[in-house]
């Protein structure tokens, strides 16, 4: 009778999940719906000597190593990882195929309430560029330039402040991309009615049966799209971009 393998601790149960995960993913083809990985850095969860920021490591730079090998990049929709910082993506997200990359997800493992996130690395990429979609959720504040968030259609992200060079660029945005439909920021609570930022007054209102009060700018030279800015007025903002046509039956 055979005996089944015994796992003797940490180690032997990651190289007993590796060997399989390793043989799947040199032969995956198909596009993959999701690729996630959560990298938690609790260290009250890790009982030996070793730190956890040295063990995700050592997964990361075989993760890095399996997919530099593979024949051709590997295909993913969405990737969604949980990291403490930017250098925990570097070792995957430069190895997916950027053709097929929808959406980027990021979100903070650490556990200890919101920190800064640098991103400097990230916007470089390809797959950045190229991605539609980007989630960066609100335990992270980002101080990447707004512009650096251009190329997508939807972006949810945190940043400390916003000011009216915020606002400008988040309009211009708008006015002059062919492909932003969505930008949702999250920031500090500030004691400043947000729509005393937007410089002149709105170009109308109306009133959303979900969300409540929308207002919304006219595009010069665009007849059928306008901007809806929505807001708790203290630390939330959307913007999106809207059919006019849609925007006058709500009025009515």
């Amino acid at each position: 009778m055979k005996k089944k393998k015994q796992l003797r601790g940490d180690e032997d149960f990651v190289d007993f999940f590796w060997n399989d995960f390793e043989t799947i993913m040199r032969h995956q083809k198909q596009i993959l719906q999701k690729f996630s990985l959560v990298l938690e850095h609790y260290e009250y969860k890790f009982e030996k000597m070793q730190t956890l920021v040295q063990f995700s490591s050592g997964i990361l730079e075989r993760l890095k190593k399996l997919l530099e090998s593979r024949a051709i990049p590997l295909k993913v929709k969405v990737i969604d990882f949980g990291i403490i910082d930017q250098n925990e993506l570097m070792p995957v997200l430069p190895f997916i195929d950027s053709s097929t990359l929808e959406k980027i997800s990021i979100g903070n493992s650490k556990g200890l309430g919101s920190q800064n996130l640098k991103i400097d690395q990230l916007v470089r990429l390809e797959q950045w560029k190229l991605a539609k979609k980007v989630e960066i959720n609100n335990e992270f504040w980002v101080s990447e330039p707004i512009n650096s968030f251009a190329n997508f259609s939807k972006v949810e992200i945190s940043i400390k402040t916003i000011n009216t060079e915020t606002i400008r660029i988040l309009r211009e945005l708008f006015k002059t991309s062919p492909t932003m439909n969505h930008f949702e920021i999250y920031y500090e609570p500030q004691n400043q009615d947000l729509r005393t930022l937007f410089g002149h007054r709105f170009d109308g209102s109306y009133e959303d049966e979900d969300n409540g009060a929308r207002w919304f700018f006219r595009i010069p030279e665009n007849m059928e799209d306008v901007i809806s800015v929505q807001s708790n007025l203290f630390s939330w903002l959307r913007l999106s971009r809207e059919r006019y046509s849609d925007l006058s039956e709500k009025r009515d």
